[in-house]
């Protein structure tokens, strides 16, 4: 069975206030992919299994308070 792949490209307007809460929400991300980055990094041979129950509340819970 043959996949079919479709791209859309799409340019965003958000008004100021868009802005300002997309850039919270991107620099929030950021955060998150550096400290996880720097868990893995730090770990050896560490499985995904491993890695979701090590990282998914302590993401979680700073995600939640990060957007608030």
């Amino acid at each position: 069975m043959k996949s079919i792949t479709i791209t859309a490209k799409v340019k965003l307007y958000p008004t100021s206030e868009q802005m300002i809460i997309l850039n919270k929400t991107l620099s929030v991300i950021r955060d998150v992919l550096n400290f996880v980055s720097a868990f893995v990094f730090g770990q050896e041979g560490i499985r995904y299994l491993e890695l979701n129950h090590v990282l998914y509340y302590p993401v979680g819970s700073s995600l939640d308070s990060a957007l608030r």
